[in-house]
Formats: C-alpha cells, structure tokens, sequence
C-alpha cells in the first residue's frame, strides 16, 4: 500500500524550493497534498500517467485505452540501471495486455 510521506526520506537528494518536501513528493501530491496545491515553485511539464484519487489512492492511465486504472489492475516491473533496482508498474493495463497477448497467439496459430 503506498501511503504518502510528509517527512522527506533520509536519503533523498533533491528538495523541492521551499525546502519542506522533497522535490517527488511535491510532484506527484501537488493537486491533492493541502501545502502543495498554491505551490508556484515547483514548474514542470507533467507526464500525467500517475494521478492521486480523492480517497488518497494512486491512479494510472492506460497507455492502449487511456482509461484512468488503480495500480492493481497493472502488472509489476522490476527494472535495473546499473546497481539500482526499480520498482514500477506496466504501461498497459491488465485487460489490454491480455487482449494483446491474445490476439497474437491467435495471429500465430
């Protein structure tokens, strides 16, 4: 369950410019979080592929429907660059990649 951080982790490097939080919290909470909505500082273009819902649940958007999905209906990644290991999730929902796998075994056949 992700539950948002208030405090910056020990470890984090980049701050947003206020100096409170850090500079990914600032990012991903900035339409819900109540410190960050007037937050003029923090100026990026957002890739809107994750969204927080009301109920503080974290949403993500299908990159084949373009349906707004809670991260269950996502199949876990695991990337690693280098010496670090990422967690995230699919790009594709779990619906449209089985659609997809089907269609091909099917195309084979």
């Amino acid at each position: 369950m992700n539950i948002p951080q208030t405090i910056p982790r020990i470890d984090c490097k980049a701050f947003a410019k206020c100096g409170k939080k850090s500079l990914s919290h600032c990012r991903r909470y900035k339409l819900t979080d109540e410190e960050c909505i007037n937050c003029r500082l923090v100026h990026r273009r957002e890739r809107n592929n994750y969204r927080t819902s009301p109920d503080g649940r974290l949403m993500k958007r299908c990159s084949i429907c373009g349906e707004w999905y809670y991260l269950h209906r996502f199949y876990p990644r695991t990337l690693n660059r280098g010496e670090k290991v990422y967690s995230t999730f699919s790009s594709e929902c779990r619906r449209c990649k089985s659609l997809k796998v089907s269609t091909y075994q099917k195309a084979r056949r």
